[in-house]
């Protein structure tokens, strides 16, 4: 989600909460389907989440660019678009998480004094770990202060309705 670097940060499989979700029929809404790979997004998350599964890696490769083609299409940037990406391989199959993002933090992150929030979502807090470096942000951050950074860092609903109109 930052635009001058890579973050990678690396967890057993199984120790974020999305990828309960992500393998959760109820759930899970099957939008396309990719030669071999599968699209789903996935409902009553909180949050606008894609998820990729195949068991061949060039067609996940094939289909995530095509993802990235669609959604730099549907937010309209020529950049690379903004998304943090859990991703697992177990069993044969491959697993990308999606979390297509509309900006890098949230507006609470720059505020001074009580207004601010110290927590810059990357990929575990987004996956449904939140990590709260300040340790009154930990005592006083509830699940609405979450959803409210949810809704502003990721995208809503209409845009990812339009890059599924695009992919």
């Amino acid at each position: 989600s930052a635009p001058d670097h890579l973050h990678f940060q690396a967890c057993p499989t199984g120790s974020i909460p999305i990828e309960g979700d992500a393998l959760d029929p109820a759930k899970r809404q099957l939008r396309k389907t990719n030669g071999t790979t599968s699209i789903y997004t996935l409902t009553g998350i909180g949050r606008a989440t894609i998820v990729l599964e195949g068991e061949d890696a060039s067609g996940m490769e094939s289909s995530f660019e095509q993802l990235t083609t669609a959604m730099q299409h549907a937010l309209r940037t020529d950049e690379e678009p903004m998304m943090n990406i859990v991703c697992s391989h177990n069993e044969g199959k491959w697993r990308m998480i999606v979390f297509p993002r509309s900006k890098h933090r949230p507006d609470a992150y720059f505020k001074e004094g009580d207004g601010r929030v110290v927590i810059s979502p990357a990929v575990i807090d987004v996956g449904g770990l939140i990590v709260t470096p300040m340790d009154t942000d930990f005592y006083r951050v509830g699940a609405e202060t979450i959803q409210s950074i949810y809704d502003e860092v990721l995208i809503d609903g209409v845009s990812m309705e339009r890059i599924f109109a695009v992919l």
